[in-house]
């Protein structure tokens, strides 16, 4: 997976390639295809549409299931200025732009 880094307090976010806003300040906006993963570090998944976080898969951390996606996947890590503590993770599908 392909990891991007964001250090933000603006948690609106679309997607890049049908420009659909699947994060507003409250969460979780609307789907498309693209978005196949929302979680954060000290909750885990709010939205998981390969279900990454089922009974066979023994790891509870987002960011240890996440990161064994190949790069087909492109996921961005939200990191807030005032506190590193908390990540939101938000991962999309973009096969047709791998490489």
């Amino acid at each position: 997976m392909r990891k991007v880094e964001i250090h933000t307090s603006e948690l609106n976010f679309y997607c890049l390639v049908c420009g659909t806003q699947n994060v507003g300040e409250n969460g979780l906006k609307n789907l498309c295809d693209h978005l196949i993963y929302l979680g954060i570090n000290d909750g885990g998944p709010i939205y998981d549409k390969l279900k990454l976080h089922n009974e066979n898969n023994g790891e509870n951390d987002p960011e240890d299931v996440i990161m064994k996606l190949d790069d087909s996947y492109t996921g961005l890590f939200c990191y807030h200025p005032s506190s590193r503590s908390l990540v939101v993770y938000i991962v999309y599908s973009f096969p047709n732009i791998a490489g």
